[in-house]
């Protein structure tokens, strides 16, 4: 229900006959028969926690509820304009037109006075605190309009889970402690949040007990040592058509980079360029490229170009992986990662070279375990990550996109279909 803020605007005496005339879109309906505050305009909310629920019509027909939060608003009560918020307004975005709960109004103490063709809602001290009036079509308009100033400031404080998926299923612990130390911005967790069980996690990261750690973490410069692995080939070819996946993990900052290849023999390319990239990035060479004993890594031009660079080749002993165990760890976090989120929204194994490059995105902008307050993409880009943008992987991201444009996985037939 509004709340009254000190700031006052004078209107003429005439403003009641102006607002039954202006757009309809803007229009709140006083409304007996809905149980909630409900708005169909995602950008008239100031706050919006996204929540995923249905809304029963009068034809008992259902539309989708995307969100709740608060719209800041003026009223005209008195001939005056008032600042006020409407609390707990569901985010419908396919209703025609925002409705406004009698029912709500009754349970928070408020009165509703009818009077030949006008209406006024009172608090609990007989304050007038909202009026409307009756339309053409009987219908009952409240003199209602979103205050376009305050539209801008939006937050988004979700659960532990949500940010859980949205971050490729990352230990909770590890996300609660980014918070907590802000390491991230854009994230504002419910308080006080039990921990929760995610059923898709024992199925995507089950693994065998790990080898002993043989010495401690040594301190490097950024960009000076890398350690490299290749994934492949894939039992599947990906949508862009890679069979193989390489990573590249700079050990002073924790910072990964993946590229996606279609033959193996790309690897020295990609090799290449990112050793362009750090030259470029840090303005020196890196000093050392661990390896483990695969070809693609073990071949005369991979040793040529790296001896004129002056960068030290690294490989471990033939059928020895534990020498290289950093990257072959990060292998494991990263395929386990994007199996899970593949899981948890049953899409086809073809896009698995989106979920590691989601998961690889991701895990650069959370807490590693040799750092308790600093992300790796901070280390390596000197800014903290902002998280606010990010979405579950394999949610629906067209809510803003005309209807007969929208596109949806079909798990039947296996295709994106157009949807309404």
């Amino acid at each position: 229900m509004p709340k009254e803020i000190n700031k006052k605007d004078v209107i003429p005496s005439d403003e009641n006959t102006k607002l039954l005339e202006t757009v309809e879109k803007h229009i709140w309906l006083l409304d007996s028969g809905a149980s909630r505050h409900l708005c169909c305009h995602r950008e008239w909310f100031a706050e919006l926690e996204t929540r995923r629920d249905l809304v029963y019509l009068g034809d008992d027909t259902t539309v989708n509820v995307e969100g709740q939060g608060k719209v800041y608003i003026k009223r005209l009560v008195n001939g005056q304009w008032l600042n006020g918020v409407i609390n707990d307004v569901l985010f419908v975005p396919s209703l025609k037109k925002n409705l406004f709960s009698v029912g709500v109004c009754m349970k928070n103490g408020y009165t509703i006075n009818f009077t030949n063709n006008t209406v006024q809602i009172s608090d609990r001290d007989n304050n007038v605190r909202a009026e409307g009036m009756q339309q053409e079509n009987n219908l009952i308009r409240l003199f209602f309009k979103v205050e376009p100033a305050i539209q801008i400031n939006y937050m988004s404080t979700e659960s532990l889970k949500l940010w859980h998926q949205r971050l490729g299923h990352t230990n909770c612990t590890s996300l609660k402690k980014m918070v907590r130390n802000n390491a991230v911005t854009g994230i504002n967790l419910k308080k006080n949040e039990p921990d929760f069980f995610c059923e898709n996690c024992p199925f995507g990261k089950q693994t065998r007990f790990s080898f002993k750690t043989s010495k401690k973490n040594v301190e490097v410069p950024v960009g000076s040592v890398v350690h490299a692995d290749l994934c492949g080939p894939m039992e599947t070819t990906s949508s862009g058509g890679a069979k193989f996946f390489l990573l590249l993990k700079d050990e002073g900052s924790g910072f990964r980079t993946v590229y996606f290849l279609k033959h193996k023999d790309d690897t020295f390319e990609y090799i290449k360029e990112y050793a362009n990239l750090l030259k470029n990035h840090f303005e020196s060479d890196m000093r050392c490229l661990r390896v483990d004993n695969g070809r693609e890594f073990i071949n005369s031009n991979v040793s040529n170009f790296l001896k004129s660079r002056g960068i030290k080749l690294l490989p471990s002993a033939p059928y020895t992986p534990e020498q290289n165990g950093r990257a072959e760890r990060e292998m494991r976090t990263i395929v386990e990662s994007a199996r899970t989120m593949l899981l948890s929204c049953n899409l086809p194994k073809r896009f698995w070279a989106e979920a590691v490059n989601t998961a690889v995105y991701l895990l650069n902008r959370t807490l590693s375990s040799r750092s308790n307050d600093t992300t790796p993409y901070e280390l390596w880009a000197q800014k903290k990550p902002n998280l606010s943008h990010l979405r579950t992987f394999g949610c629906d991201a067209y809510a803003h996109i005309p209807s007969g444009l929208r596109k949806k996985w079909d798990p039947k037939s296996q295709k994106l279909i157009f949807v309404g």
